[in-house]
């Protein structure tokens, strides 16, 4: 079924592809930042993600730093910006 004006997008099966050919890559997860010695987190995460202490997941845009999360984007339209405390 055609429902996104994005062709690699309806023939996507959820798994990881590259195609240089014409520079597409999709995936359910990206990644970008560091960690510090503690093995804390500071970057954003795009995509699919296992909330914590569970097996449910959700999607979104996830910001954070040193681990903590600081903003939130996700697809159910709920948000959230800034640290607790």
């Amino acid at each position: 079924m055609d429902r996104y004006n994005f062709k690699k997008l309806n023939e996507w099966d959820g798994s990881f592809q590259i195609n240089e050919e014409e520079g597409t890559i999709l995936s359910s997860l990206v990644a970008a930042g560091s960690k510090n010695i503690n093995n804390q987190f500071t970057g954003v995460v795009l995509g699919e993600m296992l909330k914590l202490g569970g097996t449910e997941t959700t999607s979104g845009l996830y910001g954070f730093h040193e681990g903590a999360g600081a903003f939130a984007f996700k697809n159910d339209g709920t948000a959230f910006i800034g640290k607790n405390g």
